[in-house]
């Protein structure tokens, strides 16, 4: 499932007569069409002799925004600290750099600065949406619930909190609400795959396994490579015994990501469904040697090895799986693992 934060970019609005102004903003209108073409490298060069002819908060942001582009998330905050040291209350740079704070998992720092754009400018609506998030991470779901509310009750096309409540309601249980608001997402945009996919999700919750094939469809069709979709509509095909069908998507889901354990896994378990067993046994311990912690692989592993009458290795995997803490059924701990104790 896919949740959003936003970071807001900025055009230039200062004006100034002076010959180092103009020659400035020469160089940043150079960054801002290098940047379209997507040479960030250059941008930043451009944008260093704009702030060294003319040190503006707005071009400090613009080079952070181009930092952020290529993972400089240590050069982006120092510019925005840059920028708010010149204007103290410059929300939208507080906004953005709790956006990078998030990045590198200082989300501490990111609640600070959330907060702080939100006293500086209470009409913040994505920061209200940004900062919901923040609240997840630290579990504060009602706080969360609250930021959401406010951000969509300030600007009420803000797709991305639809989104984002949809999302934390499906982690409170509340699977209808969280439809309700995956639709008003779509309803704002209908080219938004995320919101399809996540209503997808959220329909495999309540076991509309149709709904949610059609859902994560519409979310491929928007996106050829969108590597969870199939990975997901698999295992709703598999729902429905569909498992040739499951098979297909996941294959798919693997070539557009070789590393997934979990498409790994799922495929295995559909080869299992189809007594291929051979196949599934290979497929599963793929699975484990890209996640050696997958509790699931070992135990989904073990009904294989039962099926090939490989009852010793069986008995290692469940002992394996209960180890990391999959729930095995005592049934099969005293059948497959012996006397010993788990």
């Amino acid at each position: 499932m896919f949740k959003y934060s936003l970071f807001i970019f900025l055009s230039l609005t200062i004006f100034s007569c002076s010959n180092n102004y103009k020659k400035a903003k020469a160089y940043y209108t150079k960054a801002d069409h290098t940047d379209s073409i997507g040479n960030h490298e250059k941008a930043i060069k451009y944008l260093d002799t704009a702030i060294m002819l003319n040190p503006m908060d707005t071009f400090y942001c613009s080079r952070a925004q181009e930092k952020e582009k290529i993972k400089d998330y240590t050069g982006a905050i120092n510019d925005y600290t840059a920028a708010i040291k010149i204007q103290p209350d410059f929300a939208i740079a507080y906004n953005n750099m709790g956006w990078v704070k998030e990045r590198i998992n200082d989300y501490k720092g990111a609640m600070d600065d959330y907060t702080k754009a939100l006293e500086l400018n209470s009409s913040f609506a994505m920061s209200y949406n940004n900062r919901g998030l923040v609240k997840e991470h630290f579990s504060d779901y009602k706080g969360a619930m609250n930021d959401y509310n406010k951000a969509l009750q300030i600007d009420p096309t803000l797709l991305l909190a639809y989104n984002n409540r949809g999302m934390l309601k499906i982690l409170i249980k509340d699977i209808k609400g969280a439809i309700l608001d995956f639709n008003k997402a779509i309803e704002l945009d209908c080219t938004f795959k995320i919101s399809y996919y996540n209503r997808g999700d959220a329909k495999s919750d309540t076991q509309d396994y149709i709904g949610a094939i059609s859902d994560y469809t519409k979310a491929i069709n928007l996106d050829s490579n969108f590597q969870s979709a199939y990975n997901n509509r698999g295992i709703a095909k598999r729902y429905l015994k569909d498992y040739e069908g499951a098979i297909k998507d996941y294959n798919k889901a693997i070539k557009l990501d070789s590393t997934s354990s979990d498409s790994y896994l799922n495929l295995g378990v559909a080869k299992d469904y189809i007594k291929d067993y051979p196949g599934a046994l290979s497929d599963i311990s793929f699975a484990i040697q890209l996640n050696p912690n997958s509790a699931s692989a070992y135990f989904n592993r073990a009904g294989v090895k039962i099926d090939l009458k490989d009852i010793e290795g069986a008995g290692k995997d469940f002992s394996k799986a209960k180890e990391l803490g999959y729930p095995v059924p005592e049934r099969l701990v005293k059948k497959y693992c012996g006397s010993k104790t788990l």
